[in-house]
Protein backbone atom coordinates (compact mmCIF):
# COMPACT_ATOMS: atom_id res chain seq x y z
CA UNK A 1 0.00 0.00 0.00
CA UNK A 2 1.52 3.36 -0.66
CA UNK A 3 -0.17 6.99 -0.27
CA UNK A 4 0.53 9.75 1.68
CA UNK A 5 -0.87 10.65 5.89
CA UNK A 6 -3.24 13.29 5.12
CA UNK A 7 -5.04 11.49 1.93
CA UNK A 8 -4.68 7.70 3.49
CA UNK A 9 -8.06 5.71 1.08
CA UNK A 10 -6.77 2.44 2.75
CA UNK A 11 -9.37 0.76 5.64
CA UNK A 12 -7.67 0.19 8.95
CA UNK A 13 -5.91 -3.51 8.92
CA UNK A 14 -6.01 -6.11 11.98
CA UNK A 15 -4.62 -4.83 15.10
CA UNK A 16 -2.56 -7.91 15.25
CA UNK A 17 -0.73 -7.29 11.84
CA UNK A 18 2.87 -5.03 11.92
CA UNK A 19 3.25 -2.57 9.41
CA UNK A 20 6.71 -0.85 8.52
CA UNK A 21 6.11 2.57 7.60
CA UNK A 22 8.53 4.43 5.36
CA UNK A 23 7.77 8.19 6.16
CA UNK A 24 8.61 10.14 2.91
CA UNK A 25 8.33 13.85 2.15
CA UNK A 26 5.66 14.88 -0.04
CA UNK A 27 5.98 16.06 -3.79
CA UNK A 28 7.73 19.64 -3.77
CA UNK A 29 8.07 19.82 0.15
CA UNK A 30 11.21 19.43 2.03
CA UNK A 31 11.24 18.68 5.79
CA UNK A 32 12.76 20.56 8.16
CA UNK A 33 16.66 20.11 9.23
CA UNK A 34 17.61 18.81 12.34
CA UNK A 35 20.29 21.52 13.40
CA UNK A 36 19.16 24.05 15.06
CA UNK A 37 17.98 27.27 13.87
CA UNK A 38 14.44 26.53 11.70
CA UNK A 39 12.74 29.33 9.84
CA UNK A 40 10.88 31.71 12.34
CA UNK A 41 7.69 30.94 9.81
CA UNK A 42 7.90 27.12 11.27
CA UNK A 43 6.45 28.18 14.57
CA UNK A 44 3.27 29.52 15.48
CA UNK A 45 3.73 32.21 17.82
CA UNK A 46 2.73 35.94 18.77
CA UNK A 47 6.04 37.46 18.88
CA UNK A 48 7.71 35.96 21.83
CA UNK A 49 9.65 34.05 20.17
CA UNK A 50 13.87 33.65 19.92
CA UNK A 51 14.33 34.85 16.30
CA UNK A 52 16.35 31.86 14.19
CA UNK A 53 19.99 33.40 14.55
CA UNK A 54 20.23 33.87 18.24
CA UNK A 55 18.23 30.51 18.41
CA UNK A 56 21.22 28.41 16.92
CA UNK A 57 23.73 30.42 18.68
CA UNK A 58 21.10 29.85 21.76
CA UNK A 59 21.23 26.09 20.99
CA UNK A 60 24.92 25.51 20.77
CA UNK A 61 25.77 27.34 23.69
CA UNK A 62 23.35 24.75 25.62
CA UNK A 63 25.36 21.75 23.69
CA UNK A 64 22.52 18.81 23.58
CA UNK A 65 23.45 15.64 23.92
CA UNK A 66 21.92 12.36 23.78
CA UNK A 67 20.21 12.09 26.86
CA UNK A 68 20.04 14.99 28.59
CA UNK A 69 16.99 16.63 29.93
CA UNK A 70 16.09 20.71 29.24
CA UNK A 71 14.61 23.00 31.57
CA UNK A 72 13.48 25.93 29.32
CA UNK A 73 11.99 28.51 31.56
CA UNK A 74 9.75 31.36 29.96
CA UNK A 75 8.73 29.18 27.09
CA UNK A 76 7.45 31.51 25.21
CA UNK A 77 6.37 29.32 21.64
CA UNK A 78 8.48 26.88 22.86
CA UNK A 79 11.22 26.99 19.82
CA UNK A 80 14.21 26.15 22.29
CA UNK A 81 12.51 23.46 24.22
CA UNK A 82 11.55 22.09 20.09
CA UNK A 83 15.17 22.21 18.78
CA UNK A 84 16.66 20.65 21.68
CA UNK A 85 14.64 17.74 21.07
CA UNK A 86 15.17 17.64 17.58
CA UNK A 87 19.11 17.40 18.41
CA UNK A 88 18.84 13.61 19.15
CA UNK A 89 15.57 11.33 19.35
CA UNK A 90 16.75 10.79 23.60
CA UNK A 91 17.03 14.65 24.59
CA UNK A 92 14.06 15.41 26.69
CA UNK A 93 12.79 19.10 27.69
CA UNK A 94 10.38 20.57 30.15
CA UNK A 95 9.12 23.61 29.17
CA UNK A 96 7.65 25.86 31.74
CA UNK A 97 5.15 28.95 30.86
CA UNK A 98 3.26 31.10 33.31
CA UNK A 99 0.35 31.95 29.84
CA UNK A 100 -2.22 28.97 29.27
CA UNK A 101 -2.42 30.50 25.93
CA UNK A 102 1.33 30.09 24.82
CA UNK A 103 1.27 27.04 27.33
CA UNK A 104 -1.09 25.45 24.86
CA UNK A 105 0.74 26.91 21.75
CA UNK A 106 4.50 25.17 22.79
CA UNK A 107 2.47 21.96 22.61
CA UNK A 108 0.89 22.37 19.13
CA UNK A 109 4.68 23.41 17.99
CA UNK A 110 5.89 20.13 19.40
CA UNK A 111 3.69 18.12 17.53
CA UNK A 112 3.91 20.04 14.59
CA UNK A 113 7.89 20.21 14.51
CA UNK A 114 7.79 15.81 15.46
CA UNK A 115 8.30 15.83 19.14
CA UNK A 116 5.09 15.70 20.93
CA UNK A 117 7.10 14.21 23.76
CA UNK A 118 8.06 17.27 24.76
CA UNK A 119 6.29 18.26 28.50
CA UNK A 120 5.17 21.95 29.44
CA UNK A 121 4.27 22.87 32.67
CA UNK A 122 1.93 26.03 33.04
CA UNK A 123 3.24 28.23 35.80
CA UNK A 124 5.55 30.94 37.14
CA UNK A 125 9.14 29.64 38.06
CA UNK A 126 10.51 29.73 40.50
CA UNK A 127 7.61 27.93 42.13
CA UNK A 128 6.77 25.88 38.71
CA UNK A 129 10.14 24.08 39.04
CA UNK A 130 9.45 22.62 42.42
CA UNK A 131 8.99 18.46 41.83
CA UNK A 132 11.01 18.81 38.49
CA UNK A 133 13.59 16.33 37.45
CA UNK A 134 17.26 17.72 37.67
CA UNK A 135 18.35 19.67 34.52
CA UNK A 136 21.33 18.61 32.73
CA UNK A 137 20.98 21.93 31.10
CA UNK A 138 19.08 25.37 31.49
CA UNK A 139 17.64 27.88 29.57
CA UNK A 140 15.98 31.18 30.95
CA UNK A 141 14.30 32.80 28.04
CA UNK A 142 11.47 34.95 29.98
CA UNK A 143 11.16 36.25 33.64
CA UNK A 144 15.09 36.34 34.56
CA UNK A 145 14.71 38.98 36.79
CA UNK A 146 11.74 37.64 38.93
CA UNK A 147 13.08 37.12 42.36
CA UNK A 148 14.78 33.46 43.23
CA UNK A 149 14.54 32.58 39.25
CA UNK A 150 18.36 32.66 38.36
CA UNK A 151 18.90 31.25 41.90
CA UNK A 152 16.56 28.24 41.72
CA UNK A 153 17.65 27.47 38.25
CA UNK A 154 21.67 27.69 39.15
CA UNK A 155 20.71 25.72 42.35
CA UNK A 156 19.46 22.74 40.10
CA UNK A 157 22.29 22.20 38.07
CA UNK A 158 24.58 19.41 38.73
CA UNK A 159 28.20 19.56 37.93
CA UNK A 160 29.05 20.42 34.60
CA UNK A 161 25.91 22.01 33.79
CA UNK A 162 25.05 24.40 31.06
CA UNK A 163 22.66 27.64 31.89
CA UNK A 164 22.42 30.22 29.14
CA UNK A 165 19.93 33.39 29.45
CA UNK A 166 18.99 35.76 26.89
CA UNK A 167 17.75 38.73 27.97
CA UNK A 168 16.76 42.31 26.09
CA UNK A 169 16.69 44.55 28.98
CA UNK A 170 19.11 47.05 31.23
CA UNK A 171 17.85 45.19 34.05
CA UNK A 172 18.25 41.60 32.78
CA UNK A 173 21.43 42.78 31.55
CA UNK A 174 22.50 44.12 35.16
CA UNK A 175 21.81 41.37 36.98
CA UNK A 176 23.60 39.24 34.35
CA UNK A 177 26.54 40.83 34.87
CA UNK A 178 26.38 40.52 38.53
CA UNK A 179 26.39 36.53 38.33
CA UNK A 180 28.88 36.76 35.65
CA UNK A 181 31.27 38.84 38.51
CA UNK A 182 30.64 36.32 40.95
CA UNK A 183 30.54 33.37 39.27
CA UNK A 184 32.32 33.38 35.94
CA UNK A 185 31.07 32.43 32.46
CA UNK A 186 30.64 34.27 29.01
CA UNK A 187 28.95 37.44 28.32
CA UNK A 188 28.23 37.73 24.65
CA UNK A 189 26.25 40.38 22.84
CA UNK A 190 24.81 39.15 19.54
CA UNK A 191 23.68 41.32 16.93
CA UNK A 192 21.90 40.16 13.51
CA UNK A 193 21.86 42.34 10.24
CA UNK A 194 19.51 42.09 7.52
CA UNK A 195 20.19 43.02 3.85
CA UNK A 196 16.74 44.46 2.16
CA UNK A 197 16.45 46.39 -0.96
CA UNK A 198 16.69 50.56 -0.17
CA UNK A 199 15.58 53.01 -1.57
CA UNK A 200 12.79 51.16 -4.04
CA UNK A 201 15.22 49.33 -5.42
CA UNK A 202 14.21 45.55 -6.74
CA UNK A 203 16.19 42.30 -5.41
CA UNK A 204 18.03 42.23 -8.69
CA UNK A 205 20.09 45.06 -7.92
CA UNK A 206 18.83 47.43 -10.55
CA UNK A 207 18.33 50.99 -9.81
CA UNK A 208 15.39 52.69 -10.26
CA UNK A 209 13.42 55.62 -9.51
CA UNK A 210 11.96 55.80 -6.23
CA UNK A 211 7.89 55.13 -5.97
CA UNK A 212 7.37 58.83 -5.43
CA UNK A 213 9.22 60.14 -8.90
CA UNK A 214 11.94 62.77 -8.51
CA UNK A 215 11.41 66.40 -7.60
CA UNK A 216 9.31 69.39 -8.81
CA UNK A 217 11.26 70.51 -11.61
CA UNK A 218 14.51 67.88 -11.77
CA UNK A 219 15.07 64.60 -13.94
CA UNK A 220 17.44 61.71 -13.01
CA UNK A 221 20.40 61.13 -15.13
CA UNK A 222 19.54 59.33 -18.42
CA UNK A 223 21.11 56.07 -16.97
CA UNK A 224 18.93 56.04 -13.79
CA UNK A 225 15.98 57.00 -15.29
CA UNK A 226 15.53 55.99 -18.90
CA UNK A 227 15.07 59.37 -20.38
CA UNK A 228 18.00 61.69 -21.48
CA UNK A 229 20.03 64.33 -19.21
CA UNK A 230 18.90 67.57 -18.95
CA UNK A 231 21.51 70.03 -21.49
CA UNK A 232 23.76 71.22 -19.41
CA UNK A 233 25.06 75.30 -19.71
CA UNK A 234 28.70 75.40 -20.56
CA UNK A 235 29.12 78.25 -18.89
CA UNK A 236 28.19 77.13 -15.20
CA UNK A 237 30.78 75.22 -13.42
CA UNK A 238 30.48 71.22 -12.91
CA UNK A 239 30.95 69.71 -9.47
CA UNK A 240 33.02 66.30 -9.54
CA UNK A 241 33.05 63.92 -6.98
CA UNK A 242 36.26 62.25 -6.61
CA UNK A 243 37.88 59.54 -4.40
CA UNK A 244 37.95 61.04 -1.24
CA UNK A 245 34.20 61.68 -1.08
CA UNK A 246 34.33 65.51 -1.22
CA UNK A 247 33.01 67.42 -3.65
CA UNK A 248 35.27 69.41 -5.88
CA UNK A 249 33.86 72.56 -8.46
CA UNK A 250 35.46 72.52 -11.74
CA UNK A 251 35.31 75.68 -13.91
CA UNK A 252 35.72 76.34 -16.87
CA UNK A 253 40.16 75.23 -17.85
CA UNK A 254 42.42 78.25 -17.82
CA UNK A 255 45.38 78.44 -19.59
CA UNK A 256 48.75 77.10 -18.79
CA UNK A 257 50.42 80.95 -18.73
CA UNK A 258 47.28 81.23 -15.78
CA UNK A 259 48.44 78.15 -13.69
CA UNK A 260 51.33 80.41 -12.56
CA UNK A 261 50.06 83.28 -11.70
CA UNK A 262 49.87 84.29 -7.95
CA UNK A 263 47.47 86.27 -6.55
CA UNK A 264 48.63 89.77 -4.38
CA UNK A 265 48.97 89.03 -0.75
CA UNK A 266 45.76 91.20 0.50
CA UNK A 267 47.76 91.01 3.69
CA UNK A 268 45.94 90.31 7.33
CA UNK A 269 42.51 91.10 7.34
CA UNK A 270 40.87 93.32 10.37
CA UNK A 271 40.70 91.49 13.60
CA UNK A 272 42.28 88.79 12.51
CA UNK A 273 45.30 87.31 14.47
CA UNK A 274 48.21 86.29 12.30
CA UNK A 275 51.42 84.00 13.83
CA UNK A 276 49.97 85.01 17.02
CA UNK A 277 49.80 88.80 16.46
CA UNK A 278 46.31 90.58 16.72
CA UNK A 279 45.23 92.24 14.10
CA UNK A 280 43.76 95.79 13.60
CA UNK A 281 40.76 96.73 15.61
Amino acid sequence: MESTAEEWPHPPGDPLNVIAVDCAPADGTRPPALTPGLPDAAYDHDGQLTKRHVRAATLAALAPAPGELLWDVGGGSGSIAVEWMRAHRTCRAVSVERDAVRAERIGRNAAALGVPGLAVVTGAAPDALAGLPAPDAVFIGGGLTAPGVLAACWAALPPGGRIVANTVTLESEALLADWYRRHGGDLVRLAVSHATPVGGSPAGGRRCRSPSGPPPNRSLPGALAGTPPIPRDPSKPLKEKHDDGVLHRRGPRRRRSDHGARRADPGPLPGVSVRGQPGAP
